[in-house]
């Protein structure tokens, strides 16, 4: 090559190999769902690669979901690296399997980080995948209003909705608090919900003296606590006469009227007539 200063430049081609690394588990694709529903099982296919110059012996695949709690490991073999190749041969240092993962009920809905690790005694390999968890019943217990206002000596009355949208008949158990100022009391302590279903509970409560009172529901299945919900009680003074009792106080005024009246009238001498004597 010639310049302006009279000097060439020669310019050489050099070929230059790069070595695969010895060990090399290459995670070619994880294939899911972009939104899976709560409660469901979510699929999850992988294809991994032996991109090393040694063969890949025993390797395991792990998949979780660290804010779920979810975790599952499965086998999937051995790796060959092939050389050189012709046809179909890549199949033998090439590998695809399916796991699963049970997403629970419970699961808030939102994006999710799906990690996906490939390991054996000679190299690890992992990859991460973003997905979304729908969810329309995160929470399996309803209140339609937790707080109420009542006179001591009155009831007053709360409802607990209890919903079961698994796939399975399940057991609740309720435990309400009670303590020196307030008493409480549930229609249902022990019952069974069926699949899809719900169930309405009712937590009473009354109290002995005014104030501003809370007290705390638990709902338990089998050993598992679900949910904790507090509910307030604002209690005022004495309760005033309800319609039942001055209609009964009434009535019974009335009646010693009448009563009195009668006994008047029975205790009353009849008047004799003197007619005197008549002569003709």
């Amino acid at each position: 090559v010639s310049s302006g200063n009279d000097f060439e430049t020669e310019v050489q081609d050099i070929e230059l190999r790069v070595q695969r690394p010895s060990y090399n588990a290459d995670i070619k694709s994880i294939s899911t769902s972009q939104t899976v529903e709560a409660g469901s099982n979510m699929p999850i296919d992988i294809v991994l690669k032996n991109m090393g110059y040694n063969e890949l012996e025993d390797l395991y695949v792990t998949v979780q979901v660290a804010e779920l709690g979810l975790t599952k490991t499965a086998y999937f073999g051995d790796l060959a690296f092939i050389e050189s190749c012709e046809d179909d041969c890549d199949k033998e240092d090439t590998v695809s399997g399916r796991l699963y993962l049970s997403v629970p009920y419970s699961a808030d809905a939102g994006l999710y980080d799906l990690e996906v690790k490939v390991t054996n005694d000679d190299t690890s390999s992992t990859m991460t995948k973003q997905f979304n968890i729908a969810n329309d019943f995160a929470e399996n217990t309803v209140v339609p209003s937790n707080s109420k206002t009542f006179s001591v000596g009155e009831t007053a009355s709360y409802d607990l909705i209890i919903v079961n949208p698994t796939n399975a008949l399940k057991a609740y158990t309720i435990v309400s608090d009670s303590n020196k100022y307030i008493s409480t009391s549930v229609s249902d302590s022990v019952f069974v919900v069926p699949a899809g279903s719900s169930k309405t509970v009712t937590i009473t409560a009354n109290a002995v003296e005014e104030g501003d009172y809370s007290f705390d529901v638990s709902v338990l299945s089998g050993n598992t606590l679900e949910d904790t919900i507090t509910f307030n009680a604002e209690v005022e003074g004495q309760a005033g006469s309800s319609p039942i009792v001055v209609l009964t106080i009434v009535l019974a005024v009335i009646f010693l009227v009448l009563l009195v009246v009668l006994i008047v009238l029975l205790g009353r001498k009849p008047q004799t007539e003197d007619f005197g004597e008549s002569y003709y």
